[in-house]
Order: C-alpha cells, then structure tokens, then sequence
C-alpha cells in the first residue's frame, strides 16, 4: 500500500536525501553485529555496501551519508563540501550526544550480543538492570493479533541475555525486503520516508543503538536513528535559510562552535477543553460515543502534525511525542518555520471555532534551543547561553529549562486566548439551528433523533475504531460519498473508516486521499500508511449488557487512573546527565505502547479471577493514552482490569512509577459525565495518599494503598470472606446464606462501633456473632469444615483489634456483599 503526499506537501531532492540518508545512517550496525560482510568490515562501510549491492541504491548523496557519517571516515572522503554526509555527520553527533554515548572510537571495545537495556533502569532513583529479549514489534501469531508485552528481564536472566547472531540475521534480512519495497530508481521514493520510519520501528524497537562498553545502552537503534534524522532535517533547513552551502566549515571543522548556536526549536501544541468535549454528553449510546469522541481528538492531534510538518518538508521522525491532546517536535529555528507555526495555530483555532465555539482550543509553543541543549552538556563557560548555574554542585541541567520554557508559553497562549480578529468572529457567530442537541447540549441543524451532525458521525464512526484496520484523511468535499461517518477535520478534510488493506490499495490511488493510517498494526513497506496505535478492547458497547453480566449486583463499574508524578518524572526523573532528548522520546514512546497497544493484550488474556469468570474481562477501554486511562464494564471486571493493569504496569516500569487510580460503581443509566466527574474526585483522593500508589473503591475516603488492597483486602480478608460462606451456602438448608448475610451487616456495624463508648461491650458482641457460625456438632460436619471456622473467627476477631485491619475487612465485606446480592431483592432494587 502506498502513502499518498498531496502535491503541496512534496519534499525536494535534498529534504529526501537528508532524511533518508541520516534514517539509513546506522543500517550496517546490524550487519556488522552479525558478520554480514565479516568481522572487521566497520559498520559504516557494511551499511554503505548493503544498500548499495543488497537494496540497489544507487543515489550517491544517500550512500554517502552511511559511509561517512564518522569523523574519521569523513576526514579523506572525497565528497563536496556542501555533501549531505556533512549534515547526517553532525546529525548523529547531536543525536549520539543526546543517548550519551561517550566515544566514537572503533569496534574493539564493543559487544556485538549486547542487549537493550530498559529506559526505566534510571528512572527515579533505580539501579536496576532490566534488559529486553530481543524480538520485532509486531503481532503475534494468535488470531487476535495483539501486540504483546516485551517486558525487561531481570535478575539472572538479565544477566545471561545475548542477542543472538540468528537474530540479527533476520534483521538485515527483514530490511533489505522493506527498503528495497520502498526504493525506486536507485533512489529512497519521498512518498515512503514515512513507510521507511516505520520499518524501522518494527525491526529496531528493541536493539541497541550503541553496545560499547563503558556506555548505558539503553536508547534503540530506531530512537537513535529517528533523532538523527530529526536533527538533520532541522539542521538543513536551518543552513538553508542562512545562505550556507559550506557545510564542511560549518558543521564538520567548527562542529564545537555550532552545537552551541540555537539552529532547533523546541515545539508543542496544547488542546484545551478535552475532558468537556469527551464527557459532556447523554447517556443514550454513551459508550460510543466516548469511545469515538477520544479516538477522534486523538486523530485530530495527528493530522494537525502531519500538517504543520508537511508545511515544513519534515517527516514524522520530528514527532517527539503525541498523546493526550499533545505533542513535541523538533523543528528548525527559522523565521519561516516560526511564521508557519504562528499560521498554523490561527488556522486550527479558527476552525475550531466554526466546529465547536469556544469548547476546543489549541495553543501553539516554541523556545529555542541548541545541539549542546538537546544532550544537556556542560557549558563552555560561565558566559554561555542561559548560563545554568548550580549553586548545589550537582551537574548542570540545561535541557529542563527549555521544556518549562515551552510550559509557560503554552500557558501564556492559553490565559490569551484570542485575537481582536477571533473575537469579533466568535461575537458575529451565528448557530445554524435552533435546537439543542440532546447529546452534546449544543445548538446546532438537529436530525429527527435531535442529534447533530457531528454527533451522529461520532456514533456511527464507533464502529469503525472497533473493526476498522485504516482511516484516512480526505478531502472533506469527497468525504460523504466514500462514508456516511465521516468526521470533520481541518485543513479541509475529513476523516473516514477503511475496512481492509484492499480498499486502503484503491483509495490510495484517489487524488482526494490526503493521507492514511493503519490502525495497531505494524505494516511496512509498501503497504504502510503512518501507524496509530489505538486502546480499542471492547467486550461489548452496550452499557445494560455490561451491568447484567456482572456477578451479584446489577451495576456499571467505571475506573480512571493515571501515572502519578509523571510531570516531574520528565523534568526530574532522569539523572541531569542521562536526562537527554532521546531519552525522554524514548520514555514517551514506551509510555504510549503500553497505554494505547499493550493494554489491549493485557485485558485480551485475563489473568486473575477475584469477582469474575476467569475467561473474560468484561470492561471496555474508553480512552487510555499519555498518562490517562478511563475503563468501563461490569462492576468486579473493572477491579480485576485495574489490578491487572496495576501490575503489568509494575512490571513493564520496573517500579519506577505508580499509578492513582478510582473506582466507581453505578446504575447502567446514571448520567457518564457524572460518573467520569465523581471518579476522576476519587482518584484525586487516591493521590492524596502519602507517596500516592494507591486505588479509592468506590466513595471517598475508602483509601488503600495497592499493595494493601491487592494482597490484603482482596488476597486475604475478601478471599477468606468467600471461601467461608460459599462453603456455608453449600451445607445448609438455605436458609444460610440469608444467615450470612445478616451476619456481614452486624459485622460491619460493629466494625464501625469499635472505637465508640461501647467497645469492650462489642468486642463481647463479635465473639457471641462470631460463635453463631460455629459448624453444629452431630451434624455430619468434616475436619475440613471446622478447620475453616477456626480460620475465619480467629482472623476476624483478630483483625477487629487493629484499626487499618479493620478498614480492609470494610472494604472486603462491602465486595463480597455486591458479589453475593441478589438483583430480584428490594437491596438491590434500592
């Protein structure tokens, strides 16, 4: 499948050739690990012989780039002074620099079996020594087509790991079929850099870019490769613009004096008014609606990159990150890129304003920065640009101001928002109906249902995320006549669903298809269209249904969490030195894999069983993305998701961050603005906990810390709960679980009254209730039966002793009542 560039978007030569060439700069480091071409070839040379004689390369800039992008190689090359190689050269220099690679040196003082080490071992403090195996990012070979976790091994099995020559085999072997398919006339075809991103994506994720041995490899061969190619077109156009064609000089003989000139910009872009674009809705097709709503800003954010970058002659390797309603990238610090940022800011706010009035915003940010910054190196001297002191003595931080620069434009942007331009249009805005729509409350030409047009594009486009493997962006006027759902988008497009690969083939063909994306599958080569990884598990999208498989009580569950601290994780998590730009985009990247693609495989194979059945996870991922997750399904299959999630996320971090997260639980027909207002509260609860980590069930102040909730409230106290009484239920005459019940709310009664006047009255109190339960004698009653009554009274009636026992024991009789209540019972009814 091909990747369409709409004429006005086109690269010229050079923009090509210096993307591509600082994206293929390092191929040959996979073939030199695994003596494609022998054991002393360098890499630089075997990459340069593999495109050259393996793919058909023939275009001497891009060549050149590979052969020549070490100082020594490049020092005797005969090549022009204003040589692409020259650019890629100090392009990998500042990317190498941002991964903290300390020398150039030769391949003697590397091991080639060195395997990536996790982004998280310096995190926050940690000295841990995870590693991943080595594998692609792709799917697995199940039916569902999931991509699974890689998550980084430890301990021994750390220790012992090696990538294999076979490995790396299969890498070379896998490229030379994807760039010889994006490849045309011995040249890297403009139309596919994008494609060619991605390949590398797949191939790279989790190998090292650098295995010499006095360094921290824990930065990809793609991160690496993808910062490279960042830099280079950013420092292209920087030069261009200036008038310099002597890159020699400038870049190769004074490459000290220009990592200190500001040729970047650090950008950002910022929607405002998300949460009341996503929650603000009826509950009529409520869960499709959310679900459409969130994918929809979410494919809004990206075509508004893929614009503002295609303006620029940039491909998506300037992406930094994209999540959450924002992004970074890395652009040129020239006048004509500020202008087009100014531009594009005043384009998105304007149709946001014909789309949505005031609802939605998007602020724009810049600062400008330098190579030195990208790494944080060392000022020169005290009299260099921003001059970071430290009075502390700790090392300097020159990268975090420029983020907190961007922070507070963005915020400046936002508290003004408007021009005297924009306001008169916003005060001369006339609605075009005169009735509210019952979904979003606002006035708009309503149908027969009372629903707007872009509300009933958003339910109708929900099933689309679901079964859909592509969406493209269109030209708007064509938009209805290739699908009904199609949804707004600016720039004059639209968005639409794409069933399959062949109907992605034809329409790719159609000079009104802008751009297209596949959907949370790793397509390469000639097929690839820029992927967008999407949380899209859904058991079912009917809310009713959702409460009637619930165990017990008939009720919704909704769970919202997010990482705790993860602002100052980005500003202060990494060492000063080992806080870089590869490092945070690398950070990001893993961050959104496993919120918006791993999650789905996490909830796709179900790995606890505590309210539910053991082969089902009956929730639906309403949104998960940057550092925010919003679930919704049957009540128990929403607690066993949030501890799964917990977990893995655990896990895949290495502990290095913790999740806050809030459980509520609801009729299928309560109002989900309501509900997604009074869990996030929860969650800010949660957060309150000291060093946070923590889950609050259901109303506040029902506080725990995971760990306490996991192996205390569940894996102890509501376990014993449900073993004792199932077992109960099972002997009696029926009559015993009435009993049982009974028994949990004077229990519960005399939980709450335990510290009061009367509490060495209701201690007296606990062991008469507590002796009611004893197994009767003469009645058949077994060992067994009896050892599990001595267990049960002699933990409750020890846990009542002590205060936080005793707030865990709540909260597991409170789960086990909801689990066993009956839905015909007045109880429930009430």
């Amino acid at each position: 499948m091909h990747q369409y560039r709409s004429k006005h978007l086109t690269l010229d030569e050079r923009d090509k050739q210096i993307i591509a060439g600082a994206l293929l700069h390092d191929v040959g480091k996979v073939l030199f690990r695994c003596d494609y071409y022998g054991q002393f070839v360098s890499h630089p040379e075997s990459g340069w012989r593999f495109l050259k004689d393996e793919v058909k390369v023939t275009d001497p800039q891009i060549l050149d780039c590979v052969r020549f992008h070490h100082a020594k190689a490049l020092k005797d090359a005969a090549v022009a002074p204003d040589s692409a190689a020259y650019i890629v050269y100090a392009a990998d220099n500042v990317a190498a620099a941002a991964d903290r690679r300390d020398a150039e040196g030769g391949e003697k003082d590397y091991r080639k079996d060195q395997p990536l080490q996790s982004v998280f071992n310096l995190l926050n403090g940690s000295k841990a020594k995870g590693c991943y195996d080595a594998c692609f990012l792709n799917q697995n070979e199940d039916e569902d087509n999931i991509l699974g976790i890689n998550f980084p091994l430890q301990g021994e099995d750390a220790a012992a790991k090696k990538l294999n020559l076979s490995f790396y085999r299969n890498c070379a072997e896998h490229l030379k079929k994807e760039i010889t398919a994006v490849s045309t006339a011995g040249t890297i075809d403009e139309r596919f850099l994008d494609s060619l991103l991605c390949s590398l994506e797949t191939a790279l994720s989790f190998v090292p870019s650098s295995t010499y041995l006095k360094e921290i490899p824990d930065i990809s061969l793609y991160d690496h490769s993808k910062i490279t190619a960042a830099a280079a077109s950013c420092i292209w156009q920087y030069l261009k613009a200036q008038g310099c064609a002597d890159f020699k000089t400038r870049l190769f003989v004074n490459y000290e004096q220009f990592k200190e000139e500001k040729a970047f910009l650090l950008c950002s872009m910022d929607i405002s008014g998300i949460q009341k674009f996503i929650y603000t809705i009826s509950s009529q097709g409520a869960l499709r609606s959310l679900r459409a709503r969130s994918f929809y800003l979410d494919a809004l954010m990206e075509h508004a990159v893929d614009e503002l970058l295609g303006s620029q002659s940039l491909s998506r390797a300037n992406l930094i990150y994209s999540g959450g309603g924002h992004c970074y990238l890395l652009l040129p610090n020239t006048a004509e890129a500020k202008a087009k940022i100014a531009e594009h800011e005043k384009t998105l706010n304007a149709w946001f304003i014909r789309n949505f009035g005031t609802a939605l915003y998007i602020a724009c940010g810049y600062a400008e920065c330098a190579a030195d910054d990208l790494s944080n190196a060392k000022p020169k001297s005290e009299n260099t640009a921003n001059n970071f002191s430290n009075p502390s003595g700790k090392e300097n931080d020159r990268l975090s101001p420029i983020f907190q620069k961007v922070s507070d434009t963005l915020s400046a942007r936002k508290k003004h928002r408007y021009s005297k331009d924009e306001i008169l249009a916003l005060n001369s805005l006339k609605t075009t109906g005169e009735r509210e729509c019952r979904m979003c409350r606002r006035v708009d030409n309503v149908d027969s249902d009372g629903v707007c047009p872009i509300c009933k594009a958003l339910l109708g486009s929900s099933k689309h995320i679901l079964r859909d493997h592509f969406f493209a962006a269109v030209k708007g006027d064509s938009a209805q006549g290739k699908a009904q759902d199609a949804l707004p988008l600016p720039f004059g497009c639209a968005l639409i669903g794409v069933k399959d690969e062949d109907t992605a083939r034809e329409l790719i063909k159609d000079a009104s298809c802008r751009r297209l994306y596949s959907k949370n599958d790793a397509y390469t080569g000639n097929r690839l269209a820029t992927h967008l990884w999407v949380s899209d598990y859904c058991f079912t999208q009917d809310l009713e249904e959702y409460a009637n498989l619930s165990e017990g009580i008939k009720r919704l569950g909704i769970m919202r969490c997010d990482i705790d601290n993860l602002g100052a994780a980005f500003q202060n998590g990494f060492v000063k030195r080992y806080n870089t730009l590869s490092r945070m985009a690398t950070f990001s990247r893993q961050l959104s894999l496993f919120f918006k693609v791993w999650i789905n495989n996490i909830f796709r194979n179900k790995s606890i069983d505590n309210f539910s059945k053991p082969d089902r996870c009956c929730v639906s991922t309403v949104y998960s993305g940057g550092d925010d997750v919003f679930i919704i399904g049957s009540w128990g299959d929403v607690i066993d998701a949030a501890v799964m999630l917990r977990q893995e996320f655990r896990k895949f971090c290495e502990g290095t961050l913790t999740l806050s997260c809030g459980i509520g639980i609801y009729p299928e027909k309560f109002p989900i603005s309501v509900m997604a207002t009074e869990t996030e509260a929860l969650v800010d609860q949660a957060k309150d906990l000291p060093d946070k980590d923590g889950i609050t069930l259901f109303e506040a102040g029902s506080c725990f810390k995971w760990d306490e909730f996991i192996d205390k409230v569940i894996g102890s106290k509501y376990k014993l709960l449900h073993k004792f009484f199932e077992s109960k239920t099972k002997e009696g005459d029926g009559s015993s679980a009435e009993f049982g019940k009974a028994f949990l709310y004077r229990l519960l009664s005399l939980l709450r009254a335990a510290d009061g006047k009367d509490a060495k009255l209701n201690r007296a109190r606990l062991a008469y209730t507590l002796s009611r339960l004893e197994p009767r004698k003469n009645a058949g009653t077994g060992e067994k039966e009896k050892q599990l009554y001595k267990e049960f009274s002699g933990s409750v009636y020890g846990w009542y002793g002590d205060r936080k026992e005793r707030r865990e024991l709540e909260a597991a009789i409170g789960l086990y009542a909801y689990s066993v209540r009956d839905r015909n019972s007045k109880e429930e009814e009430a």
